[in-house]
């Protein structure tokens, strides 16, 4: 195996290596794992998508872990699902109970993971929008996104150094508006912008350590689906029966890219045309540092002369 190189040893030059990738850690894992259902582990799995999601993945035949804040409706899943699927009390806000549970959680299969929970804005344009409503929203839909990518992604990062582990997928739910904006929803458009951005990065990342072949990320845009945050759209079960497998079909090749549902009719084509972002875009092939010509100028300038044989 070549020589590990990370951003954080900076040698001379450090920079050039911003595209070097590990070897494979291994063949490209199977799409399902043999001979056990899938585990899936979802955010927010009381409401919304997130529910409709619970159901159809146990629908499927797979294990549903999920967690939320409201412990009430965590107690009713815990009854209407049973064994062998859990649900768990946890707030996505905060890192230490999301840290406590990817390792209780860890202690078993993990293959699918979905950041779902989230959070809307009142419509307010940018300069009149409340601070503090600003800050919960990034708080839940971005921070809450990158703790479980942080401490469930490493999850599904060790897991998958296992020879016979299925292809792991980390899903964050992001939004038509993580592809457009809107004056009236800054809040909410600035932090699935970010979702977006942070998905992407985390993909690079898998790339670059040899990991895309077993383990990928991708941001998703469910769609326009009726819910208790949306009034409009489509029926919440029908676009879960779409989405569940939509979901497990993601593959390597798919790893960093923008996808969305609208392949399935779930954006209408007016709204999609004011996508800065195109549905399905994908991962950039390289990573460049906007000072690499200087960078590489400076670096070469500071490398010493190698002698010659004369």
């Amino acid at each position: 195996m070549a020589a590990r190189l990370t951003l954080e040893d900076k040698p001379p030059g450090w920079f050039h290596w911003m595209n070097a990738t590990m070897p494979p850690h291994g063949p490209a894992s199977s799409p399902l794992p043999d001979g056990r259902p899938l585990v899936v582990f979802l955010t927010g799995c009381t409401s919304g998508l997130g529910r409709v999601l619970a159901d159809e993945f146990r629908a499927m035949g797979h294990t549903v872990i999920g967690c939320a804040r409201r412990a009430d409706r965590i107690e009713r899943m815990r009854a209407d699902f049973g064994t062998p699927h859990a649900f768990h009390v946890c707030d996505v806000t905060d890192e230490n109970a999301v840290a406590a549970l990817a390792l209780e959680v860890g202690r078993g299969h993990v293959d699918v993971v979905i950041a779902n929970a989230g959070i809307g804005t009142s419509s307010a344009l940018p300069w009149k929008a409340d601070s503090a409503e600003w800050r919960r929203v990034v708080d839940t839909n971005l921070n809450g996104v990158f703790y479980v990518d942080k401490h469930f992604g490493n999850l599904l990062v060790e897991q998958a150094k296992t020879a016979d582990a299925p292809l792991k997928r980390l899903v964050n739910l992001a939004s038509g508006f993580s592809h457009t904006t809107s004056h009236i929803n800054a809040g909410y458009c600035a932090s699935k912008w970010g979702v977006e951005a942070l998905s992407k990065a985390f993909a690079q990342g898998l790339r670059a350590e040899g990991l895309a072949n077993r383990v990928i990320c991708v941001p998703l845009a469910p769609g326009v689906v009726k819910s208790e945050f949306n009034q409009y759209g489509a029926d919440a079960g029908a676009w879960a029966r779409d989405a569940a497998p939509f979901i497990l079909d993601l593959s390597e090749k798919d790893n960093g890219a923008s996808m969305s549902m609208a392949r399935l009719g779930y954006y209408p084509p007016r709204y999609l045309a004011s996508w800065a972002i195109p549905d399905g875009m994908p991962l950039p092939d390289s990573v460049v540092h906007p000072f690499m010509e200087e960078l590489e100028a400076e670096a070469d300038a500071k490398e010493p002369a190698v002698p010659s044989d004369e």
